[in-house]
């Protein structure tokens, strides 16, 4: 009879041996239910073989069938509970699932079990963090690397708690490691620019050119807020001495100094972003003068330079103030035959008009631009080829709606006329579902996740030139978005910018928000960020919004805070009594009466703004045709009357949110208005962007 046992196991042995290699085969040809079928069935021949138990889950998890997956690796605990594999991975589900005691608990048990593997601290990392426990989290980190000194993620992780802590200049090196393993990671490069733009001034003698460089050649890092900080860097590491001399006029336009503009990273620059530094405008004002000028400057060597001048002026739309001199030269540049004209006199003419005055989509490039030195060829893209295909898609856009209300029509002309804001680089954010976006920014929601279609339908109000869509689009890449304006000329500029970036199937269209109707819609997000505040009737605009939103859907809105525009009120009265002209002339007259203002006035801290460095932005920020400023409170009864639940507030920086939950440690969410409310009247600039927050509509 124990022979006969024995015998009887040994069968079994072999039988579940065979459909575990079965199972395999199967799984290597992409029959994962066939495969699934064999390892059920081996696990009931015998329940205490772990490995047709781990199989199992591993199909389950390609299948995306995480539930059956986490209780498949329950059984097997079950059977054995010391299986690591089985402990590490369903503490990974636990945690996909907002199970974080439950994961931290079978952390801890494969600890026991193996306390080398630097995956398994990484993992508790990341569960502590989520957990609210960044002290244990980052410790975890550190035994990762520990465990292994190369291992990026780690670093990464590491880099990023410290970041979110505020404390940039910590999270440097773990981010820069982090680089150095993995350089092909956007993601990581992306975490090192917000690095690079949250460190303090002090630092930057520390920072080599090559990390800011190493960020902003990359399609996929917002340039935008990187910009200022890499102005600041040229500013007060490179060009101190010559901004001195130029202070002082004393300054000196020779070959020196023109050797020393010509540098990856000044040319970088401003290839991507108009340049947010009234130091280095005037210093590469000077410079374009005196190279249109003084033609024996202009060597072919310096037609990098000279190219990216030209799309830097392309980019701000010709606001640098032009003299007399320059204008009597300029038209004499202008009557040269296009054929004769060498390629450097070409980009020249195009620091102060678009190359499209002279040439059209319909010329033949010049051939100038074939030569070896692609700089005119990216000139004539843009200046020529860009404008053209937005010409061309301006014909094809859809109309949603009239408009006709008198404050839609004035605003629609603005915005034809300066369509705001010109962009050319796309950051690439994280994808994610929506609801886990919105768990992301607002984890108190993890305990009422909110549900909503696997391929949710998103309105973009006011989209202006496209930014904020294309962004929507990467963030949650399964939505379906639409994206409407008033302005023809700005959503073509989205459309070609979505055409560019891989994004076509964003649905853009001309609309009036007021206008929406039955036929638009309804959606289970709506984002109108920086439009409510520039209608007749806020509220109306909104409500209309409301009116096209699902149940249990939310939305995404950005308003202008009173306490946080003083400046720009103050701004708007003195342009108003003065009759001053929102066209070039009357915007560079302002800009030079507030960079003239003592240091010490409020309005100067307009300098400092992103939006006073091109045209259309300064027409934004100072000369707008209609513009209304809120307060929380005013903004808490409108989220009432319109039945909406407030989930909080986005910020860029760190630090606000992490100040604020000091001073009011009973509102941990951080999504009491009345507090938010007293916090900015104590700290006025908190909002000074816009007020950026979330709501939701009931179920």
């Amino acid at each position: 009879m124990k022979a006969a046992g024995q015998t009887s196991k040994r069968n079994a042995a072999v039988e579940v041996g065979r459909l575990l290699s079965r199972a395999q085969e199967q799984q290597q040809r992409g029959g994962l239910a066939s495969a699934s079928k064999h390892l059920r069935k081996a696990i009931k021949i015998n329940p205490a073989d772990q490995r047709a138990y781990l199989l199992l889950a591993r199909i389950q998890q390609q299948q995306g069938q995480n539930q059956e997956a986490m209780r498949t690796y329950q059984a097997c605990l079950r059977q054995q509970p010391e299986v690591f594999e089985a402990l590490l991975n369903l503490g990974m589900l636990y945690k996909r699932h907002a199970r974080l005691d439950d994961a931290l608990a079978c952390y801890d048990k494969a600890l026991k079990l193996r306390s080398d593997v630097p995956e398994l601290h990484n993992n508790m990392g990341n569960a502590w963090l989520e957990r609210g426990d960044p002290g244990q989290a980052a410790a975890a980190y550190r035994r990762a690397i520990d465990a292994r000194p190369a291992f990026a993620g780690a670093w990464h992780n590491l880099g990023r708690l410290l970041l979110q802590q505020n404390d940039a200049v910590a999270a440097l090196e773990p981010l820069r490691r982090a680089r150095q393993l993995q350089p092909e990671s956007w993601q990581i490069h992306s975490d090192l620019a917000d690095c690079l733009v949250h460190l303090p001034p002090a630092s930057y003698a520390e920072l080599p050119a090559a990390d800011l460089l190493d960020c902003l050649q990359l399609q996929r890092i917002d340039g935008r807020t990187l910009n200022r900080m890499a102005c600041r860097y040229l500013a007060t590491q490179i060009f101190y001495d010559a901004l001195d001399l130029l202070q002082r006029d004393q300054l000196s336009v020779d070959e020196a100094l023109l050797d020393r503009l010509q540098q990856p990273l000044l040319l970088n620059l401003l290839q991507r972003e108009p340049l947010c530094d009234w130091s280095l405008e005037q210093l590469l004002t000077r410079v374009r003068q005196q190279l249109l000028l003084t033609p024996e400057l202009l060597d072919e060597k310096y037609l990098p330079l000279v190219a990216a001048l030209a799309e830097q002026c392309f980019l701000n739309e010709y606001l640098w103030p032009v003299s007399a001199a320059e204008q009597s030269r300029l038209e004499a540049l202008a009557g040269r035959p296009i054929a004769e004209t060498p390629a450097i006199e070409l980009c020249l003419y195009a620091c102060y008009r678009p190359l499209s005055q002279r040439l059209s989509i319909d010329d033949a490039m010049p051939p100038q631009a074939a030569t070896g030195d692609p700089s005119l060829a990216c000139v004539w893209q843009q200046q020529v080829v860009e404008p053209a295909q937005e010409d061309e898609y301006r014909s094809q856009l859809p109309a949603l709606t009239t408009i006709d209300d008198g404050t839609s029509t004035d605003v629609r002309a603005q915005y034809e006329a300066n369509p705001y804001p010109r962009w050319r680089m796309l950051d690439q954010p994280d994808g994610y579902s929506l609801g886990n976006y919105l768990c992301l920014l607002f984890p108190h929601l993890r305990a009422r996740p909110p549900g909503f279609d696997p391929a949710p339908a998103i309105l973009c109000a006011g989209c202006g030139t496209g930014l904020q869509a294309l962004r929507m689009a990467r963030r949650i890449p399964d939505a379906q978005i639409t994206a409407i304006d008033m302005s023809r000329t700005s959503l073509a500029y989205g459309m070609r910018q979505a055409a560019a970036h891989g994004h076509d199937d964003i649905d853009f269209a001309q609309a009036d928000i007021v206008r929406l109707d039955d036929s638009v819609g309804p959606f289970d997000a709506i984002e109108c960020y920086g439009v409510l505040h520039h209608l007749a009737d806020p509220q109306a605009g909104w409500q209309a919004l409301r009116r096209r939103l699902n149940p249990g859907g939310v939305m995404r809105i950005g308003l202008y805070s009173h306490a946080a525009r003083g400046p720009i009120r103050a701004i708007r009265e003195r342009i108003a009594a003065q009759n001053i002209d929102a066209d070039i002339v009357g915007i560079r007259r302002v800009r030079e009466y507030i960079a003239a203002l003592d240091a010490g006035d409020p309005l100067r801290g307009l300098l400092h703004s992103p939006d006073f460095y091109s045209v259309s932005e300064c027409r934004d920020l100072m000369f707008h045709v209609q513009e209304h400023q809120l307060d929380l409170s005013a903004i808490a009864e409108i989220i009432d009357e319109l039945a909406l639940e407030f989930l909080g507030f986005e910020f860029d920086d760190y630090a606000t949110l992490q100040h604020y939950r000091q001073q009011y440690p009973d509102d941990p969410n951080a999504i009491n208005l009345q507090y938010w409310q007293a916090y900015e009247q104590a700290h006025p600039d908190s909002f000074a962007a816009q007020y950026i927050f979330w709501v939701r509509a009931p179920d």
